[in-house]
């Protein structure tokens, strides 16, 4: 791997050397009395999968730390909960654990490549890239030291609500000219009634060098409804895999409401062509995509 001053280290075990970064920026913010954001993007667990360092296999196949293989796959989970483990210690021993908002979270499903069993003993292939649930819903954990009480929520969360939580944390106004589509999370964490979000956009089409992206789509969606930019309505929580679609002329005033208000604000946002190879490239650089296997990128 290589760092931002150019070194080139070939021994070290990626997220290992993501860890170190983390480590050495958080015990330089110790002894500040500054505010600090840190970005932890680890690359586990997505694919290739292969082993990590606590694998049985590491240290007595050198040539098989390359391999790719689906069964690693539990070990990187391991491994990522470890990282989070040491995380949290390093926090607790540089005396930040207590003032910090902790956010675990993933941008994507699981590669569909695992298939999981779940806790009805049904199977379930992963979802990354697919729009429904199985690409899109994904665990968001908040700890602030040990303040918080342990709960769970179903509330409707997207990435956009993060600008204004950490706005709130710090007691910061975002001005109103910002237009800003989230909501905070602040007054939750900290145990006040919650700002509701009531409509969540999303919108997938990645620009991909050498194929459109099979997905691609926008919807919009309340915690219950789901709307496409194609027409397709669905409810998610009788129907989580989006397999029957609804006829809305078939839905009393009140869906119909809810139908319309999606719609508009899919609709937000005109010029969407899905399934369609993404924008030329604004130079001659390489992707992820221009070396994964064509028939699963993921």
């Amino acid at each position: 791997m290589m760092d931002n001053h150019g070194h080139y280290e070939y021994s070290i075990y990626g997220p290992d050397g993501f860890e170190s970064a983390a480590f050495e920026f958080l015990d330089k913010q110790k002894d500040s009395d500054k505010p600090f954001l840190l970005y932890y993007s680890t690359p586990l667990v997505h694919t290739p999968h292969t082993p990590t360092p606590d694998s049985e296999s590491w240290d007595l196949d050198f040539a098989g730390r390359f391999q790719k293989d689906t069964a690693n796959f539990k070990d990187m989970v391991a491994y990522l909960d470890k990282k989070v483990g040491r995380m949290i210690d390093r926090l607790k021993r540089n005396g930040q654990w207590e003032n910090t908002i902790f956010i675990f979270t993933s941008d994507n499903g699981t590669s569909t490549r695992i298939v999981s069993q779940m806790a009805d003993g049904t199977l379930r292939r992963g979802g990354k890239g697919d729009p429904r649930g199985i690409g899109t819903s994904v665990p968001l954990i908040i700890c602030w030291g040990d303040k918080l009480e342990p709960r769970e929520s179903q509330r409707l969360v997207d990435f956009t609500d993060f600008f204004p939580t950490f706005a709130d944390a710090m007691r910061i106004a975002v001005p109103e000219e910002y237009g800003l589509d989230g909501v905070s999370l602040f007054p939750e964490i900290v145990g006040e009634k919650p700002l509701e979000k009531e409509i969540s956009l999303m919108h997938y089409n990645p620009l991909w060098p050498v194929a459109a992206a099979p997905y691609a789509s926008r919807a919009a969606r309340t915690t219950e409804w789901k709307y496409y930019w194609d027409g397709r309505f669905y409810n998610t929580k009788t129907d989580f895999m989006e397999e029957h679609p609804i006829d809305i002329d078939t839905c009393s005033n009140e869906i119909k409401t809810i139908y319309a208000k999606l719609k508009a604000k899919v609709e937000e946002c005109p010029n969407f062509y899905p399934d369609m190879p993404g924008a030329p490239r604004r130079g001659n650089y390489g992707t992820f995509y221009d070396f994964a296997e064509p028939n699963n990128p993921f």
